[in-house]
């Protein structure tokens, strides 16, 4: 069987207007990260199209005070696992509430929240996948979850490898609203962040973990600054990394030329002020980091691993020009230096930009992801048809 790839189709707009069901978002994660930036977009676009939204989420968590300040319903869930007396709880209030959809953003909400909403009649368990990191239990996504969302076609892969049935699985691509920044605040970072308008500007944004491949960029500026490129490079994010990257940083003699900024709230405007965007990672679910590059036309350079291959269109499924960046392997340093060199000496050119932005505009904007969604709850909210 095939994984199901869910987009806006014809009758989107229909759906939409019909759409008017009780819906349970549920995460047991207590930071901010993408998986709970896409759960809060899903939750506004829900709402926006006539869902009755009500969230499951850590007591202590950001998603609960985030979803708390955005006006939703909040039931708050106190630990990870498998408490009885939690799991009837929350069974009893998915009963009396008579929603219709469960949507688990995670393993642990679905071995919890899943696993208290199955059974109940008339109720589905959405299960869903962000990253390539294997399945622990292929039980709790084979058997928990009616369906899973995979954020791209590499991570539906993943999970068909893990033994999960393609038809347990659809692809619906996380997103991000297009892009508004400011041109005189990206002015001022481009001054605060550079000496002097010789120089230019390299940006990495993503966690400080090591699958995010930022010692292989601090060492291919250290190579640029042999090669005598004025250039400063800056990578926005916090992580277990850090000590090590500072490290290596003040090894290389590189403090003047490479800067961890740390979490960024302006990462968007950060994106635009580069003249080059470098994403050296060695495993992605998506990244919505490149997308948001490709919406502000600017030059990218990146490996092109998991499902980097959807957001650059070099995947033949997603049908599409691309790839839409340099593309280097994975821990190459010298293709990576290679490539920072050529974009920074000769950029991608304005038509091959616009190409990249109208690409990501299609495919990875918030509206897309809410339409596709909302297709897949209808889809399982149809009568089934048993076989003669």
């Amino acid at each position: 069987m095939s994984i199901a790839i869910h987009g806006r189709a014809e009758g989107a707009d229909r759906r939409n207007a019909e759409f008017r069901k009780s819906i349970v978002l549920g995460s047991t994660q207590s930071g901010w990260g993408g998986g709970e930036v896409y759960l809060m977009a899903l939750a506004k676009g829900l709402r926006d199209r006539g869902a009755d939204v009500h969230f499951v989420a850590r007591s202590n968590g950001s998603l609960h005070d985030n979803a708390v300040d955005e006006g939703f319903p909040v039931r708050t869930l106190d630990w990870k696992g498998r408490n009885p007396f939690q799991l009837w709880g929350l069974r009893r209030w998915l009963c009396r509430e008579s929603f219709s959809i469960v949507h688990c953003n995670d393993s642990h909400c679905l071995t919890g929240l899943g696993v208290a909403a199955k059974g109940i009649g008339g109720l589905s368990v959405i299960g869903i996948r962000h990253t390539m990191f294997p399945i622990r239990s292929v039980f709790k996504y084979s058997r928990v979850a009616d369906r899973v969302i995979c954020v791209s076609h590499a991570v539906a892969d993943a999970c068909r490898q893990r033994g999960v049935m393609a038809d347990k699985l659809s692809v619906i691509h996380a997103a991000i609203s297009r892009p508004n920044v400011s041109s005189d605040y990206v002015a001022g970072l481009r001054c605060e962040l550079l000496p002097d308008a010789s120089h230019k500007l390299i940006v990495a944004v993503g966690n400080l973990l090591e699958c995010k491949g930022h010692e292989a960029l601090i060492r291919s500026a250290h190579r640029l600054k042999q090669d005598g490129l004025k250039v400063r490079t800056v990578i926005a994010g916090e992580g277990d990394q850090r000590e090590h990257l500072e490290s290596l940083i003040r090894e290389l003699g590189l403090n003047d030329d490479v800067r961890l900024l740390g979490f960024r709230n302006d990462a968007e405007s950060l994106i635009a002020a580069a003249d080059v965007v470098a994403h050296p990672s060695y495993n992605e679910g998506l990244c919505l980091t490149v997308a948001a590059a490709m919406m502000l036309r600017r030059p990218i350079v990146s490996t092109a691993v998991g499902g980097l291959r959807d957001v650059l269109g070099i995947d033949p499924r997603m049908q599409s020009d691309g790839p839409y960046a340099c593309v280097f392997e994975a821990g190459d340093e010298s293709s990576l230096s290679n490539a920072l060199h050529n974009q920074l000496a000769d950029p991608t050119n304005a038509e091959s930009l616009d190409d990249a932005c109208q690409f990501a505009i299609n495919r990875f904007t918030t509206a897309r992801m809410v339409d596709a969604t909302i297709g897949l709850y209808s889809e399982l909210r149809q009568p089934k048809v048993r076989a003669a």
